[in-house]
């Protein structure tokens, strides 16, 4: 089987398998605001791309992803190691063109693909680039056991609570994402979080991303007191996004019965993972969402972050 490396400025080659999400054209358009770059390593009997790796160029340094979860290559199990590191050096090539400061690369959770994941550290170490930091990542395996059956007993008691106050769960596509965003903001604002995504880029979510997007809340009658964005990354994987609860009801933990939802929707859909999201930043331990993550069934994995300083490594 032979390979060839195409470089271009969109991901112009179908992929051979199921891209993640974050790395399918659809969404690598939504990330602009920089110069972006695509290597695809092309089965050359096949003409599908086997292997994908974009960065984005901001002044002298590239980060892949630019906006995004995470980057980095994916590649199709049993792609020979060779041809992996081919692709990188073309990666290389690029940089020392561009003259490029640096390269950073946020990889996906571990538990996406396990042996994949064992290979891009060695690759990614073996061309040059170091381990920055591990983000510490959690993840449930949506079974045939309740989300009650999954938690501990205070996260039990709690999502009793809420259903004795009459709260109640849902998911679907919501007409006031102001008042969505509304809770949102004020959670982030209450915990000392940015916001990260305006109102307008909050609102083009669904729009732009119908069929990927799906939005999770909690009500107290009219009210949202809880909401999140379930992300479809692939047909295995769902991920939570951009959680959040109205700092008036944190007493009531309305986020336990959003997860339970998340849950029994990811279960009925067929997903095998449902993503949790980080408890880290930069590598620091959020201990309060590391303890929330571990009484909701989560199991931990490790999201890496490489780094090649391309000026030290000519």
């Amino acid at each position: 089987m032979k390979y060839k490396v195409i470089t271009h400025t969109a991901a112009e080659h179908p992929f051979a398998g199921e891209a993640f999400l974050f790395n399918t054209e659809k969404h690598l358009c939504s990330q602009p605001g920089a110069e972006r770059y695509t290597f695809d390593l092309v089965n050359i009997k096949t003409e599908l791309s086997e292997a994908r790796f974009t960065m984005f160029l901001k002044g002298n340094n590239a980060f892949s992803p630019l906006r995004a979860p995470f980057g980095s290559l994916e590649f199709l199990s049993g792609v020979p190691f060779h041809y992996l590191e081919m692709l990188l050096k073309e990666v290389d090539k690029l940089a020392y063109q561009k003259q490029l400061k640096s390269v950073t690369v946020v990889s996906y959770p571990t538990c996406y693909a396990p042996e994949n994941s064992q290979m891009l550290h060695y690759l990614f170490t073996a061309c040059g680039y170091s381990l920055e930091f591990n983000e510490l990542n959690f993840h449930i395996c949506p079974d045939a056991r309740s989300f009650m059956q999954r938690i501990v007993l205070n996260q039990r008691q709690e999502l009793k609570k809420c259903r004795e106050k009459g709260y109640t769960s849902n998911y679907g596509q919501i007409q006031d994402l102001e008042a969505v965003y509304d809770v949102i903001s004020r959670a982030r604002k209450h915990k000392g979080y940015p916001l990260t995504l305006s109102l307008e880029q909050f609102k083009g979510l669904p729009e732009r991303f119908p069929d990927d997007f799906t939005f999770f809340y909690v009500k107290n009658k009219e009210k949202y007191i809880a909401v999140t964005l379930g992300v479809r990354v692939n047909s295995r994987i769902l991920y939570n996004f951009f959680m959040a609860a109205d700092p008036d009801y944190k007493s009531d933990s309305p986020t336990i019965m959003l997860l339970e939802e998340l849950y029994n929707y990811a279960h009925c859909h067929g997903y095998e993972i449902l993503d949790y999201g980080m408890a880290s930043e930069k590598g620091a331990p959020n201990h309060g969402l590391i303890r929330f993550k571990e009484r909701t069934g989560g199991i931990p994995s490790l999201k890496p972050v490489f780094k090649k300083n391309i000026r030290l490594s000519i």
